[in-house]
């Protein structure tokens, strides 16, 4: 799914909402949050931010979450279990992998879930999420565009069809639109892109402003991940950057300051100060991409030797205090499709210098090594940010010292990663920049020649091309068992490790840091922040405790449904989208 667009601010109320009210003898019982940059559209299919994610993990439960297994989350691999369901879906395939397979996912609701509002969730609400997402413009249809019709045999059973085999079937409903909004719409209209009128998770939006969100426990809440929330109110704040949240945090303005990139200085100082940490691997792999055309790329002892040279653990220790995770793979060590391997490649500048001389380069008289005539000089581009310099500041002179030239090149976004820049166009040497990876393990985009074919505005920047590869990433996006696709992953990531198209540097952290004089229970997880974990968090102060909650029917426009949305509801099973 986009995740880096413009975000925009809105400023609504939601229609029918309960509103906020201090509580008798003091300020209302809450907890503020603070979120780098403004969450832009909270509508669950076209979201485009990392604090829209955050605040739809505390709102939003799924029939499928995937995640780590306990509590407290403690690394290992993260695995799919049921959410809103009662057991694992009931898969069925038949026919060949890929389009001509007929396939049926039968989905059985656990009892008694209900909506914030009181309403019960039930296999209708499956059926008009699908239809919603297909009818509503710029929605994320992927996967849904493959379901051919929803049937609901009995209000907790749904029985999806699809035309076809469809790899990461698990993510399909990761979020529910209730069948039942508050706010009536026109006929032939899209929904509007502000928070959902009802909640299915831990948390409620009952009010957004301009760099402010308010979220309200859900009475009804029923979490098959947790207890019901134990802070009544959250504010969600918006900052313009990292260094003014922190700032915040410090100045006690917010008591949980969300999805952070501390390095090690920041880090400590705010352990220093008394702050807790909450960490844990991201999808965001910080790594050097080569230029396969090019005729110093093109060598793999030239790759071979650039990645021998590198002290990796040395950059996590320093950048981050050994938190970025350090792998010789494209997939996150959280992940069921991840393959270690062996332990990561080591620093050894001394077989770096070998395999160079045994490639035929010697060195030159200012240290740097040179066949033909030619230097072993590489140009690195790199978007400019404070990380990548200090990343290649670092990676020079490692690299130096195995007689490797790095020269280093900061450019705009735009041009290294637009339609007509740098990466696209293949004007570079090496890359230095962050690949940001999905829930699902789909790595295609950018190492299948040819789905990701730069020319034909793909990711595969390097053109790396691999007949095997293709083949078996091919195959793994017409398969529906996870042990299927996991064996033709763990084949990619032994041909990305011989071939070295690209060398993996480290899975940045994720982090949230919060006051623990205000708040007990954060954790963080790769997707989702620490919102996620906000039905477990105490609320350590006296004026922060919540009192208790009790269901609560929703008032006014409540009760006012459009026509159309009641049709749909009331619709027969089977129906098909045209």
């Amino acid at each position: 799914m986009p995740r880096w667009l413009p975000a925009i601010a809105l400023g609504v109320s939601l229609l029918g909402a309960p509103t906020e009210a201090p509580s008798a003898g003091g300020p209302p019982p809450s907890l503020t949050v603070g979120v780098v940059g403004d969450p832009g559209s909270l509508d669950p299919f076209t979201y485009t931010t990392p604090a829209a994610a955050d605040i739809l993990s505390a709102t939003s439960d799924g029939l499928l979450r995937y995640g780590p297994n306990g509590w407290p989350p403690r690394g290992g691999r993260y695995a799919w279990r049921p959410d809103l369901l009662a057991a694992m879906p009931t898969l069925h395939v038949s026919g060949p992998p890929g389009k001509g397979a007929v396939v049926t996912i039968a989905y059985r609701l656990r009892m008694g879930l209900r909506w914030s509002d009181g309403r019960r969730i039930t296999s209708r609400d499956i059926r008009f999420t699908w239809r919603e997402v297909m009818r509503q413009h710029g929605a994320y249809r992927s996967g849904y565009d493959q379901i051919t019709r929803v049937d609901t045999p009995t209000p907790l059973t749904a029985v999806v069809h699809l035309r076809g085999t469809y790899a990461a079937w698990q993510t399909l409903f990761s979020f529910l639109l209730p069948c039942h909004p508050l706010q009536p719409r026109e006929p032939g209209k899209d929904r509007p892109h502000h928070p959902l009128p009802v909640s299915s998770g831990p948390f409620a939006v009952v009010q957004r402003r301009a760099g402010r969100v308010v979220l309200r426990a859900n009475p009804h809440y029923s979490g098959q991940d947790g207890p019901r929330p134990r802070v009544a109110r959250i504010v969600v704040r918006s900052y313009r950057s990292p260094e003014r949240l922190r700032a915040a945090l410090r100045s006690r303005e917010v008591s949980v300051a969300d999805g952070l990139q501390l390095q090690a200085g920041e880090l400590r100082a705010l352990r220093k100060a008394g702050f807790g940490i909450a960490s844990a691997p991201s999808p965001a792999l910080s790594q050097f991409t080569f230029n396969l055309s090019d005729p110093f790329a093109q060598d793999e002892q030239v790759r071979r030797a650039f990645l021998l040279a590198l002290d990796r653990r040395g950059m996590s220790r320093r950048l981050f205090d050994g938190r970025a995770a350090v792998v010789d793979s494209d997939q996150p060590p959280y992940s069921w499709a991840f393959s270690a391997g062996g332990p990561p490649q080591r620093q050894n500048v001394a077989l770096a210098r070998r395999i160079l001389r045994q490639d035929g380069w010697q060195r030159g008289p200012g240290g740097d090594f040179e066949k033909d005539g030619r230097t072993l000089s590489l140009l690195v581009a790199s978007p400019r940010s404070a990380l990548g310099r200090q990343i290649l500041r670092a990676a020079t002179a490692q690299e130096a010292k195995a007689g490797i030239r790095l020269v280093p090149t900061y450019l705009p976004l735009a041009a290294l990663f637009g339609p007509g820049g740098d990466l696209a166009c293949g004007r570079y040497q090496v890359a230095l920049f962050t690949l940001y990876g999905a829930v699902d393990a789909d790595d295609a985009p950018t190492f299948n020649s040819e789905v990701g074919n730069r020319a034909a505005q793909g990711s595969d920047f390097s053109g790396y091309q691999n007949a095997a590869v293709n083949r078996w990433t091919a195959d793994a996006q017409a398969r529906m068992s996870l042990a299927a696709r996991t064996k033709d992953y763990r084949q990619v990531q032994v041909a990305l490790r011989r071939d070295l198209p690209m060398v993996p540097l480290f899975f940045l952290p994720v982090e949230t840091a919060f006051n623990p004089r205000a708040v007990q229970g954060v954790a963080v997880q790769s997707f989702g922040g620490s919102l996620w974990s906000a039905n477990r968090w105490q609320a350590t102060s006296v004026a922060h405790v919540a009192p208790a909650l009790r269901p609560e029917a929703s008032r006014g426009d409540a009760r006012r449904v459009s026509p159309l949305l009641s049709q749909h509801c009331r619709a027969g099973a089977g129906t098909q989208v045209e």
